[in-house]
């Protein structure tokens, strides 16, 4: 199942998480709270829009399926293993394969780069289009 918008508000624990395998967020909201999609075993793909300002700690911490999520300008502020990390029995560990889509010089390429997460400038891939 994809999802697509909230309005002005969510509640994701009125979802089934194991069915959602993507979700696109409004502009209108301006904060994804921490451990928000914690649950969402099946997600895959995220997509941000214009507007969030910020991404709490862990907020899609264990979604073992996501691949990609895709962060717009406006995010000013990424939490605490928000994005790309996964628990196991030893720890807290890195997903391999998990991308980030954003801009070049924006708090999603800076907390690609200090997490060893792949990168890509969607200015960029625009621009080849």
């Amino acid at each position: 199942m994809d999802v697509v918008g909230f309005g002005g508000y969510f509640d994701v624990y009125e979802m089934s998480s194991g069915d959602v395998n993507s979700i696109t967020i409004p502009g209108v909201i301006k904060s994804i709270p921490e451990y928000c999609f914690t649950r969402f075993s099946g997600l895959t793909k995220a997509t941000l829009n214009e507007g969030i300002e910020e991404i709490g700690d862990q907020a899609f911490y264990n979604c073992k399926k996501l691949t990609e999520i895709t962060i717009p300008k406006s995010v000013k502020s990424i939490g605490n293993h928000a994005l790309g990390y996964y628990e196991t029995e030893s720890g807290i560990v890195p997903m391999e394969g998990f991308t980030i889509y954003g801009y070049a010089g924006t708090v999603a390429e800076t907390y690609a780069n200090a997490n060893g997460i792949n990168f890509v400038d969607i200015s960029l891939t625009a621009q080849v289009a």
